[in-house]
């Protein structure tokens, strides 16, 4: 009896923890359609980018502690595979007008954070770690 209360315990709580990623996911992939006004089709591969992304992000969650500068490395490949399938999808010419203003948003921002960092003196793993917070899709 105890053997199945574990086990219904355990299913719970993963089933819990995957509703969450694919709320997340949902809640992602919504803001998205919103600012690139994406269709039917476009909306349903941007959750499906948003769901990978959601597992790959699960999968490295304990790297941040055992092992950062990996982590580090599969977050920014994470990150830089999730803008690239949103930029593929993306069909028209306001949608990719938003995208690269998007992209030259956000390298702006890193390139601001990295001037301040350097100025104070910040380690490489500082830096890094900075760097891949400043993330807009």
């Amino acid at each position: 009896m105890k053997k199945v209360l574990s086990l219904l315990l355990l299913l719970a709580s993963c089933h819990a923890l995957f509703g969450q990623d694919s709320d997340s996911a949902r809640e992602s992939a919504d803001r998205l359609v919103h600012k690139y006004g994406l269709d039917a089709e476009q909306a349903e591969k941007v959750y499906a980018i948003q769901v990978r992304k959601q597992k790959n992000l699960s999968e490295i969650e304990a790297l941040a502690t055992n092992d950062p500068t990996l982590y580090r490395a599969k977050l920014a490949s994470i990150q830089q595979g999730t803008q690239a399938s949103i930029g593929r999808l993306l069909r028209g010419p306001e949608q990719r007008k938003l995208y690269r203003q998007t992209q030259a948003e956000q390298r702006l921002l890193r390139a601001e954070k990295r001037q301040e960092l350097e100025a104070r003196g910040a380690s490489a793993a500082e830096l890094d770690t900075a760097l891949l917070g400043i993330y807009i899709e």
